[in-house]
């Protein structure tokens, strides 16, 4: 009987000695990195106007094309939200938006600080020498911060100046309006 308990605790014993221990130290596990930026293609939508006050449909949030409202607002950082039938006419006008949810941030102050040294360090575009960016704060995104340009969304969970700024060099002006 003591030979068979022996048999039957032996492997349970091996296989915990040469189980890695949870507690390991930090230098021996896989580093933990922040996941790619993810740019996805929306499926474009009608871009009709809508009345001043009315809110408009979408099949896809955040909308990045679409119903909007007929007047669009200046480039440049919007401390409350902005309605999405703004910020779609000026996608529509070839220009960048950058929503932020503070809702997913540890440090909203770094978040906005970090996008406010984005948008002044943000070049002008080559056609109408402006920076055609409208950043402003939405609770309804999943991720921390999204970019949009039309029919275009990069997906990020952080403030990433180099993804960023490749999302906004290559879709500045591509919007269905050259419009400064």
């Amino acid at each position: 009987m003591k030979k068979l308990f022996l048999l039957l605790t032996l492997p349970i014993l091996a296989c915990s000695v040469f189980t890695p221990s949870s507690t390991a130290t930090p230098s021996t596990r896989a580093a933990t990195s922040t996941p790619a930026p993810a740019e996805i293609a929306v499926p474009v939508e009608d871009p009709f106007h809508v009345q001043p006050n009315q809110q408009g449909k979408y099949s896809h949030y955040p909308p990045s094309s679409g119903v909007h409202y007929g007047q669009y607002l200046n480039w440049g950082i919007y401390t409350d939200e902005v309605p999405p039938e703004f910020w779609v006419h000026s996608l529509e006008h070839g220009g960048i938006v950058i929503l932020y949810n503070c809702a997913k941030a540890d440090d909203c102050t770094k978040t906005k600080q970090a996008l406010k040294n984005f948008y002044n360090a943000a070049p002008p575009d080559p056609t109408f020498k402006k920076v055609k960016l409208l950043i402003t704060p939405n609770s309804k995104i999943t991720y921390h911060v999204t970019a949009l340009a039309w029919g275009y969304e990069l997906n990020l969970s952080d403030v990433n100046d180099d993804a960023l700024l490749s999302f906004y060099q290559k879709y500045v002006n591509k919007g269905p309006e050259l419009v400064p």
